[in-house]
């Protein structure tokens, strides 16, 4: 049987851009909604990321905090070692962030379970909805396939109307060796295990 989320996200987003959201940049919509939410002149925050995985991150946060400048929010970047960032971010006081973050297994059950599951390690935002998490672990034993992406389709609208967490980017490992190695294997944590390389 093929993954349940591959078979989702190959059936709805394969003929569209990886941005599966609905939402685009809108800087006079971001403003009006500032003002409506009675920052007329905007704010100042910190914008967090882990310094361990700068490589990617920090050009990242550059352009983020750039973008919210022209709307009037004001951002500090936050580097923070890769040593204390696991620590820092389970804290749940950092106001905005950036974290990489992939579920181990090929369901969105199980992402949306561990990324905004209320007692998460990786709930950063402290993000809290009751009857979305009761689907997502309803949808953990949905056998209908129909019935399974309905699922999935709603819990991930709910995610994307309250903001829960904004998806930038899916990371994808570029493998290339030599003709005489062999035995790669594709894993779902995307980092390189060298135990099944062999060299002819």
């Amino acid at each position: 049987m093929r993954s349940p989320i591959r078979r989702f996200w190959t059936s709805h987003f394969t003929t569209k851009p990886a941005r599966s959201s609905a939402d685009r940049t809108d800087l006079a919509k971001a403003k009006s909604l500032l003002v409506e939410a009675g920052l007329p002149n905007g704010f100042e925050t910190t914008f967090s990321f882990d310094a361990g995985s700068a490589g990617i991150l920090e050009p990242m946060s550059v352009l983020i905090q750039e973008s919210l400048g022209r709307i009037g929010v004001k951002v500090t970047l936050d580097k923070i070692s890769g040593a204390n960032w696991r620590s820092s971010f389970m804290s749940r006081k950092l106001p905005l962030l950036t974290n990489l973050f992939s579920g181990w297994l090929d369901y969105p059950n199980y992402y949306f379970e561990m990324a905004l599951g209320k007692t998460s390690i990786f709930n950063s935002g402290d993000y809290d909805n009751a009857s979305m998490m009761s689907m997502v672990r309803e949808a953990r034993f949905e056998r209908d396939p129909a019935k399974y992406d309905e699922m999935v389709k709603t819990f991930i609208k709910i995610a994307f109307d309250e903001v829960a967490s904004i998806p930038l980017y899916q990371p994808y490992a570029y493998v290339a060796m030599q003709k005489r190695i062999s035995g790669y294997r594709s894993w779902f944590h995307r980092q390189m295990d060298y135990r099944t390389l062999v060299k002819a």
